[in-house]
């Protein structure tokens, strides 16, 4: 599954798994979906019970092997409010995911800081930014 709407390459993608799966010393099996608004809001009404879009969902199956869902709407959306490229914007969200799935959480103040801070890094290792 692939919404066009963000120009990214699965180069880009694949690269970015690599390297968080490598510099978090993980190995996985991973599917990543770049979806629209209406079908964010399905993954995240079926894997979270939640009625609503959203950016990024990661849904495990074992602990090797997951799904991580991003919204390419919101990512343009997002990117065009802060001043990046909706790719990076997009990338960040995969990041997240995958961090996720790795066992990160982001359910508090410092959690948050601190998964934040990994995505930008790992990003910034591919020569992305994001604001």
């Amino acid at each position: 599954m692939h919404d066009r709407s963000v120009p990214v390459h699965k180069a880009e993608v694949l690269g970015l798994v690599q390297a968080i799966l490598r510099g978090e010393k993980r190995r996985m099996n991973l599917t990543v979906a770049i979806v629209g608004d209406l079908e964010a809001r399905r993954w995240n009404r079926r894997c979270l019970q939640h009625d609503w879009s959203t950016d990024a969902i990661a849904q495990a199956y074992s602990e090797d092997e997951g799904d991580v869902v991003v919204n390419a709407a919101r990512a343009l959306r997002e990117a065009r409010k802060r001043g990046h490229a909706a790719s990076a914007e997009l990338l960040f969200y995969v990041a997240h995911g995958l961090l996720h799935l790795l066992g990160y959480d982001d359910g508090t103040p410092m959690e948050r800081v601190q998964m934040l801070q990994l995505q930008s890094r790992y990003l910034a290792r591919l020569g992305y930014s994001v604001r």
